[in-house]
């Protein structure tokens, strides 16, 4: 009798166009069931970004397959040796995996449990990271055993809702509240001298995020890691745009930037806002985000919403948003589980070995 799915590997490299075609069918019902709200990115892009190397992560890749059908799909990640943080983070990995709704509850993503210990003694990891907004997928991590460590809200702002005219007084209030400083403004790709003086700055602002009880490494930021990432937003024609506020003596005080693609021209990607803990407590945060939320508005046309996420226990940052007109959209758990209680799971539930079927 045949089973009425199987788990193969795959290649992005070498997957044929009959396989893509199945897979991309598979991750736009995905998309759809996960936020049917969200603009889905097109083929070639995907198809792109998963077939170039990850100079920061190695990557194990499955599909789920119920005949021609592709009805899961889970990729089990490691960092790279010799990539940014490497050193401080080798012992956490992490597991990105789904399956459709109609082919949940059948053991598909259990079958990848042992997998997932196995990648893990392979890498000498001890740690396994995963993420879920979603009631089955929460429930899933929490039978497992897994313990939710950090909560991110996920919020979006609609430019129609937007009231210009406070962030026009937040701008303003910075030459009171912070005379001398300035705000500069990179309108697209960092120049590679001025790298050498951001990346040490962003750095130390986001190490200084809260991760509440989630395990991490230390964030590090090289300049050539910009260098990779200009060309991963090349794929779908991303621009890239950086505000950062300077102090009388030079000194990178905060930091924001964003991200806006045509392939869906209507988001905005809101990526980081910090403030160095020196310089705070005087309108910084809410100037640099004011300014390029200005600046995104000015430069494109037709656009929807910003989407940002942050921390749930980031209560400043939440503050500046919430005053701005976000709103929650989603709500995601980040959760964590051990390698000694990821076999005692397997081992109790009895689950084999993971068999993969010819792909």
């Amino acid at each position: 009798m045949q089973p009425e799915w199987t788990i193969v590997a795959w290649d992005p490299n070498r997957a044929g166009p009959e396989l893509w075609q199945a897979f991309h069918v598979y991750r736009r019902q995905r998309a759809k069931e996960h936020d049917a709200t969200n603009p889905v990115t097109e083929d070639a892009v995907v198809e792109g970004h998963m077939r170039k190397p990850d100079v920061w992560s190695i990557d194990h890749r499955y599909l789920a397959r119920a005949g021609d059908r592709v009805v899961g799909a889970c990729t089990i990640s490691a960092s790279k040796p010799g990539s940014a943080g490497y050193e401080s983070g080798k012992h956490i990995m992490y597991t990105n995996l789904a399956v459709l709704e109609d082919w949940q509850r059948r053991g598909i993503a259990s079958a990848w449990l042992p997998e997932m210990a196995r990648r893990m003694h392979e890498h000498e990891a001890t740690v396994m990271t995963l993420h879920s907004s979603e009631p089955s997928g929460q429930a899933f991590l929490d039978w497992v055993g897994a313990e939710s460590k950090m909560v991110e809200r996920v919020s979006r702002l609609y430019f129609d809702q937007v009231d210009w005219s406070q962030l026009a007084d937040w701008e303003a209030a910075l030459a009171v509240r912070a005379p001398g400083t300035t705000l500069e403004l990179y309108p697209d790709r960092l120049p590679e001298a001025f790298l050498k003086e951001y990346c040490p700055a962003r750095e130390e602002m986001m190490n200084l995020m809260p991760f509440e009880d989630m395990e991490h490494g230390r964030i590090e930021i090289r300049p050539e890691d910009f260098e990779e990432m200009y060309k991963r937003l090349a794929l779908d024609e991303s621009a890239h745009h950086t505000y950062i506020s300077r102090e009388p003596d030079g000194r990178i005080s905060g930091i924001t930037d964003i991200s806006w693609s045509p392939k869906d021209s209507g988001v905005v990607h809101q990526w980081f806002t910090g403030v160095h803990p020196d310089y705070r407590g005087r309108g910084l945060g809410k100037a640099l985000k004011a300014a390029m939320l200005r600046y995104a508005n000015e430069r494109y046309e037709g656009l929807t919403w910003v989407s940002t996420g942050n921390a749930a226990s980031n209560a400043s940052m939440l503050a500046i948003n919430e005053a701005m007109g976000f709103r929650v959209h989603r709500v995601y758990h980040t959760y964590q589980i051990g390698l000694d209680a990821l076999e005692a799971f397997v081992a109790d539930r009895g689950i084999p070995p993971l068999k993969l079927a010819e792909g």
